[in-house]
């Protein structure tokens, strides 16, 4: 029984960090493509492309400490997840009562 307590609870997290990098990832995308359409405005070829790479790194960096953060909240107090945003907390909480309440 709390072996699959574990298991739901670790599907709901993964669940959770999914949504959030999805919206990560499109804030990300939109602030991308206004960037280079900027730089292709204001530029040449070759400067455009030494930026997006640029961005491109940056981005990947920035996404994995987002994760690495959401990962280390989760695993040291999960009723303090509200710092993602009040909506996750809330989906997270319900899906966690209700798999409490199946069991």
């Amino acid at each position: 029984m709390t072996t699959m307590m574990m298991i739901i609870v670790m599907m709901v997290m993964m669940m959770m960090i999914m949504e959030i990098m999805l919206m990560m990832m499109m804030m990300m995308m939109m602030m991308m493509m206004m960037i280079i359409i900027i730089m292709m405005m204001m530029m040449t070829t070759i400067m455009v492309i030494k930026t997006i790479m640029i961005m491109t790194v940056m981005v990947m960096t920035t996404t994995l400490v987002i994760i690495m953060m959401m990962m280390m909240i989760i695993q040291w107090n999960p009723d303090k997840v509200n710092t993602s945003g009040p909506k996750i907390c809330v989906d997270f909480k319900q899906e966690l009562t209700l798999t409490i309440t199946k069991i």
